[in-house]
């Protein structure tokens, strides 16, 4: 009420005196300061108000410094201009800060970017040794059945008793040939777990000081 209305009607009223009667009224920049009973104590109201909320809060807060302004503008100061000037200066952000915060970010991106790299890399790596792995698992099944069929056929006659034996050849290379299979089946199971992409820890970086 007092700075929307009192004030501006009082100093309207003062030039219209210094414009009609210069004698009695120089003419001069006045400030004017106004204040009633009910002013003051709403006035000490309040800024005990935000006293008691300024209590609450960590001065790294946004809202510390504008409450401590709004406690300054409500307070009956000669130097109270001077005074909001000053903080309104303090909270301007500094320009080093700024530049030290954006080449921490610029440091923390790209050591981001170096570490989602590396695992690319050890993923692509991980991949070409698994389907290097899956084609020889592949190929040696068929060197298996040669060899089982040139186990079976090695030394043998036409004759009942030559038959009778590549039967019993041939069913003791299966076997061999079953065990062998599960053998290396095992075998790619336990190569494949090995080369499993290992998961890089990021590493902090230090900010700059």
């Amino acid at each position: 009420f007092q700075d929307s209305f009192l004030i501006p009607f009082v100093q309207k009223a003062a030039w219209r005196y210094m414009q009609f009667e210069p004698e009695l009224y120089p003419v001069a920049d006045y400030k004017f300061h106004t204040s009633s009973s009910l002013g003051i104590i709403a006035r000490e109201y309040e800024v005990t108000q935000l006293v008691q909320l300024l209590q609450t809060m960590s001065p790294d807060t946004p809202m510390y410094p504008k409450l401590v302004m709004s406690i300054i503008d409500n307070m009956n100061l000669s130097n109270r201009e001077e005074l909001i000037a000053t903080l309104e200066q303090a909270n301007q952000p500094n320009p080093e800060a700024q530049q030290a915060e954006q080449a921490a970010q610029q440091a923390q991106l790209a050591f981001q970017q170096s570490q989602t790299n590396a695992l690319n890399g050890q993923a692509q790596e991980s991949q070409a040794r698994a389907q290097k792995l899956a084609v020889e698992a592949g190929a040696i099944p068929q060197e298996l059945e040669i060899d089982r069929i040139k186990a079976a056929t090695t030394n043998l006659k036409a004759g009942d008793a030559d038959d009778k034996e590549f039967a019993k050849r041939l069913k003791i290379s299966e076997q061999l040939l079953k065990e062998r299979e599960v053998a290396v089946k095992e075998g790619n199971v336990a190569n494949q777990t090995s080369v499993q992409p290992q998961t890089a820890t990021p590493q902090p970086t230090q900010g700059l000081q």
